[in-house]
């Protein structure tokens, strides 16, 4: 419902600055007109062209931007297509990579590294998912931005089993996120992180609720199956096996990206060895 509302403003959006450049476009031919006097000085015959310019740009500004969305929606099925066909490869990284180095403005930067960070734990590359991470100048982003990337850190750093950092980054996102803590979206990434935290130190029952947490928040679909993911993997080393086979087989119908089944695979085959299977 989340995701479905977040497009409908989207379009909303992409359908005012549509018109409003189309308005824009239509008025600069009508003083154009009216400056060179193609029509004397009947201000009717003016608004009429800025009427006819108005709709003319309307439906070429329209026709540019599902141009883009083809072009842009031809990438990312590109991009799916090599990741299913070759896995985690250093080509699929290179077609990811392309969006962080084209820069732009600090929320679209510290969007696009986020991204790609998730990508690369996905693909086991921790120690250039971090790099991905320090591409982002910190003093750049605001508050959320600043949770999000701490989260994205100790998320970093727990996959990578380095309990040290883990520690830290757990400490600084615990001072910085109180206030954001049962907020949707964001408190998802908070619990999600927490999660693989407590997890690393074995403290089963904490990953558990932090990732129970993460699934009631969460915005995104992705992050809802990974988090449903741990708290599978949770329960069945805190020795609630029947719970944890309850779970696995909800997740099984949820997964849909490569790592994801490569995890599901993996919880099953745990979960068939506590059955003695």
């Amino acid at each position: 419902m989340v995701i479905m509302l977040k497009k409908f403003l989207c379009i909303i959006k992409a359908a005012v600055l549509i018109a409003a450049f189309s308005w824009l476009a239509s008025f600069c031919v009508m003083a154009l007109c009216w400056i060179l006097r193609i029509k004397g000085s009947y201000l009717n015959d003016y608004i009429k062209i800025m009427v006819y310019a108005f709709f003319i740009s309307l439906c070429v500004f329209t026709a540019l931007f599902l141009i883009y969305l083809l072009v842009e929606n031809s990438k990312r099925r590109t991009i799916m297509r090599l990741l299913e066909e070759k896995g985690y490869c250093d080509e699929y990284y290179d077609m990811i990579a392309k969006r962080l180095e084209k820069g732009g403005r600090p929320k679209a930067v510290l969007k696009n590294a986020l991204f790609y960070n998730d990508e690369l734990l996905d693909g086991e590359r921790y120690a250039e998912a971090a790099d991905a991470l320090d591409s982002v100048n910190v003093d750049t982003v605001n508050a959320l931005g600043k949770i999000s990337l701490s989260a994205a850190y100790l998320k970093t750093a727990a996959m990578s089993r380095e309990k040290d950092k883990a520690l830290k980054y757990y400490a600084i996102l615990n001072d910085i996120s109180d206030y954001m803590i049962d907020k949707k979206g964001i408190g998802s990434e908070i619990a999600y992180a927490k999660a693989l935290y407590h997890f690393l130190i074995r403290d089963y029952d904490n990953a558990a609720q932090q990732s129970l947490k993460a699934i009631a928040l969460s915005e995104s679909k992705k992050l809802r199956v990974d988090a449903r993911l741990i708290y599978a993997l949770s329960l069945l080393k805190s020795g609630d096996k029947e719970n944890a086979k309850k779970e696995t087989l909800l997740v099984c119908r949820e997964v849909f990206t490569k790592r994801q089944r490569e995890n599901l695979i993996s919880l099953m085959t745990a979960v068939e060895r506590e059955y003695g299977i």
